[in-house]
């Protein structure tokens, strides 16, 4: 099969077609609870039945045979209707899977994809390491300056305040809450944004007066996207939320690496690796001001951590006997072919390298709960 503009089309159309068909899903789900209704039904109605048997009932016992009659013949239109749409379904489905089932028959279509995987994974780490970096940062940042905390509590609050504002907002009347919708937005809503640009100024004014890498962009983000907790009076918990949102990026940096562990020939880059996740981080605070730490190897352990040591030589070796079978195989992800080197172009690789990473990703993170509830992983 060659990948070209015609059999992209080909694709669309098969594509399209089963996005509609797709619908019956809701439909199968619809009849599977009506076949739930009728079996308890039947089941009901058999009761009755033994009620009026031994009550001598004989018109209670007509009456429930009749039931039981109706709900079998339900149940059995039912489950054929649903096993006819599965069958659509299912039809339809393979009809698009067969698009990349014969492109895969093809080694340097593997190789291709592989090297497109390794490419997408590897770009994810880095964001993932650039954030965590920042987030390491504010920790230090505001173990050593206490004013620096005060200026995201404030960010922080006055984020939160919006927001609850935001909700009162939908849940007034446009003409008896005039009076408060008016308060809200001439008053509150410009009272947050000062307060929320007030601290962030001072705060971003310290950053770039002291060179210290952080992202204005990102800290709206952080702020808007992440949950911070806080004491019973009210207070922000910001180291403590900021220590546990550098522990989620530990998780997906992690899941990430994994996940090119399972691609045959692929490594995680030398500007991934070790990351943050070794070093606490690029702009760390001395009394005296800032000064970049030294970077450490990628992974260092203590002498008596002999499992995680165990384990790293482990998953190394892993890789690189992975590599070798690629080059026995004739796999080489990080090479792309002049066949298919506008393979991403087409819709039919597009959907497929969505599907694959999503698969590998939801997979290696699967891999390190199930180790970490064995308690492989420390």
């Amino acid at each position: 099969m060659e990948l070209n503009e015609k059999l992209d089309k080909k694709y669309q159309s098969d594509k399209q077609a089963y996005e509609k068909i797709a619908k019956l899903k809701e439909h199968v789900n619809k009849a599977k609870k009506e076949i739930k209704k009728y079996e308890r039904a039947k089941k009901n109605a058999e009761m009755n039945k033994q009620w009026a048997i031994e009550d001598k009932d004989k018109t209670a016992e007509t009456n429930a045979d009749a039931a039981i009659k109706l709900a079998k013949e339900e149940i059995e239109k039912l489950e054929k209707n649903v096993e006819k749409m599965k069958s659509i379904l299912a039809n339809s489905k393979a009809k698009v899977d067969a698009y990349i089932t014969e492109l895969s028959k093809d080694p340097e279509f593997k190789a291709h994809i592989n090297s497109i995987l390794e490419k997408r994974y590897n770009r994810k780490i880095k964001k993932y390491n650039s954030e965590k970096e920042q987030v390491d940062t504010m920790i230090n940042l505001i173990s050593q300056h206490p004013s620096l905390e005060n200026n995201l509590k404030g960010i922080i609050h006055a984020q939160e305040d919006a927001k609850k504002l935001e909700e009162e907002l939908k849940k007034l009347d446009p003409v008896k809450d005039k009076t408060r919708i008016d308060e809200i937005n001439n008053t509150d809503m410009p009272t947050c944004k000062s307060k929320k640009t007030k601290n962030q100024k001072m705060f971003m004014d310290f950053c770039q007066k002291n060179n210290v890498k952080i992202d204005e962009e990102f800290l709206n983000k952080l702020v808007k996207e992440q949950g911070f907790s806080h004491t019973k009076d009210g207070d922000i918990r910001v180291a403590k939320s900021l220590k546990n949102i550098s522990k989620g990026y530990d998780k997906r940096i992690n899941a990430y690496e994994r996940a090119i562990q399972k691609i045959p020939g692929a490594k995680v880059y030398e500007e991934n690796i070790g990351g943050n996740r070794v070093r606490q981080n690029s702009n760390a605070l001395n009394n005296d001001g800032l000064d970049e730490q030294d970077q450490h190897p990628a992974k260092k352990f203590k002498w008596w951590e002999f499992r995680k040591r165990f384990k790293d030589w482990r998953e190394r070796k892993n890789v690189k006997k992975q590599g070798k079978q690629a080059e026995k195989e004739g796999i080489a992800p990080r090479e792309s072919s002049e066949k298919f080197r506008n393979a991403y172009k087409y819709d039919v690789v597009k959907d497929y390298v969505d599907k694959k990473e999503e698969a590998i990703f939801k997979e290696a993170g699967k891999e390190i709960k199930q180790a970490n509830k064995n308690g492989e992983e420390r």
